[in-house]
């Protein structure tokens, strides 16, 4: 056994290896012992094989007053199969009242009645749990203990090898706390929506529900979505696709995206490898029959892509969606998409640029970029320069490579100052310009059209009343 503790705060790892004694066990020798666990916040089991002698529980049971734990506030239960079924007393000495946070790991069929009779004593002794973690093969004994956690504000769900309940949704949208959902599902994980219904947490399921994580294959991603919805509250969206994904999974998306929107929605984070043709539909505002919500929220102020495919033709359709002017951050990372195909690219080049005035409120702008120097492109961009300045408040810029990427052209002082020029004509109020992950490209020169720009912008000062401004402030 092991601790560290302090004044102030104390965590405990517990392997549970064979614990014997010689001693009878009288009520000053666990007094003694309370005195150490009334300073334990954090109680950690690690897997185990060995017991515990059995004279040390039945002393602690003849003492039933005897709060062991009285001010746990964390418990995590690591590896549930792997402890010794001789120990498996233990575990409910460690849910006192104050207990807000419980982990339980490694649930397999062997140890699922276990893992759900912990839970349902959790739900009469830890009234207050706030934080609830289950990982592995979850059954619908577990489930069925969730809501009567009352007050249970985040439920991390993350499915290992399980068959999940169909009405699974359901029963955990009776939560009229619940702040934040996370679900991840593995590949060898299946769910199989309930017939019939497409909505089955509406309308008056997630009440509270602000953000809402989901990681799995396309299909079960977008098979959640669909009976979640809507989500009046929420604040935040996280997918993240990490299989599959056919162009009828990015038209799926766009629908259910449509749906999720609502009149709180703040950011959207979307992660995938392959589900790139998604991109090019999902911001268009295109009313759904039937759905409460619309992707047309105001209020959007995030938006964060990291997917395989992201091109200038998906600039222009995010720009003209109904949030565009909302929009404060944008990040799209893209991995491919350098490649010209039958004339037509599928990536943004730096003249591409022009379509983020559109944005008229971003104030930061991640974005995948090939960085073409050919004269024929120069030519573009100088010519740009000569138009008058639209003066566009964005802060921040960072440019970023494709992953599979071509540098093309001259980098020398000359494209240099031609490129300096152009960033500098097209967001005049920068306070950050980033080229920095071009690894690839000179530090030199990098550094040197970095601190030409900041340069520029300090020489040739922008009149307009944005330099002053609220958000110049």
């Amino acid at each position: 056994m092991s601790a560290a503790c302090n004044r102030y705060h104390a965590s405990l790892n517990l392997p549970l290896f064979h614990q014997r004694t010689t001693r009878v066990l009288r009520m000053e020798h666990l007094q003694q012992l309370r005195e150490y666990t009334k300073r334990i916040r954090h109680l950690q089991f690690v897997p185990s094989t060995q017991p515990i002698a059995p004279q040390i529980y039945s002393s602690i049971g003849k003492h039933a007053q005897l709060e062991l734990f009285p001010t746990l506030s964390r418990l995590e239960i690591l590896s549930l199969d792997q402890i010794n079924m001789a120990n498996i007393s233990s575990l409910s000495l460690m849910l006192p009242p104050t207990l807000s946070d419980v982990t339980i790991s490694s649930i397999t069929p062997r140890v699922e009645i276990l893992a759900a009779t912990l839970l349902d004593d959790v739900t009469e002794k830890a009234l207050k749990l706030r934080k609830l973690s289950l990982a592995g093969k979850i059954t619908i004994l577990c489930f069925n203990t969730i809501p009567a956690l009352n007050s249970l504000q985040t439920l991390h769900i993350f499915s290992k090898d399980s068959v999940l309940p169909g009405n699974f949704v359901k029963i955990i949208s009776q939560l009229d706390s619940l702040r934040w959902l996370h679900i991840s599902l593995e590949d060898s994980s299946r769910w199989s929506p309930p017939g019939n219904t497409r909505t089955v947490g509406s309308p008056h399921g997630f009440r509270s529900l602000r953000k809402l994580n989901i990681t799995g294959s396309s299909g079960f991603v977008l098979d959640l979505i669909g009976h979640v919805t809507p989500l009046p509250k929420l604040a935040t969206i996280n997918l993240h696709f990490f299989s599959d994904t056919s162009k009828e999974s990015g038209k799926r998306l766009a629908e259910c995206l449509v749906s999720l929107t609502g009149p709180d929605l703040l950011a959207i984070h979307i992660t995938s490898k392959d589900i790139a043709s998604s991109i090019e539909r999902f911001p268009v505002p295109v009313p759904v029959k039937g759905r409460r919500w619309r992707l047309s929220s105001t209020r959007l102020q995030v938006l964060e892509l990291e997917v395989g495919t992201f091109n200038s033709g998906s600039i222009r359709i995010l720009s003209t969606s109904k949030f565009s002017s909302a929009l404060q951050i944008i990040r799209i990372v893209a991995s491919r998409g350098v490649l010209l195909v039958a004339n037509n690219r599928d990536h943004v080049e730096v003249a591409d640029l022009t379509s983020i005035y559109s944005f008229s409120n971003l104030q930061s702008l991640e974005i995948s970029i090939n960085l073409n120097l050919t004269e024929a492109h120069m030519k573009s961009i100088k010519k740009i320069t000569e138009i008058n300045k639209q003066c566009h408040k964005l802060r921040e810029l960072t440019l970023v490579p494709y992953r599979y990427h071509t540098l093309r052209g001259d980098f020398n002082v000359k494209n240099a100052f031609i490129f300096a020029r152009y960033i500098n004509h097209l967001f005049p109020h920068l306070k950050k310009f980033d080229l920095s992950k071009f690894t690839t490209v000179d530090a030199s020169w990098r550094q040197g059209v970095e601190a030409m720009v900041i340069g520029l912008q300090d020489v040739q000062k922008c009149n307009c009343h944005h330099r002053t401004g609220k958000h110049f402030a």
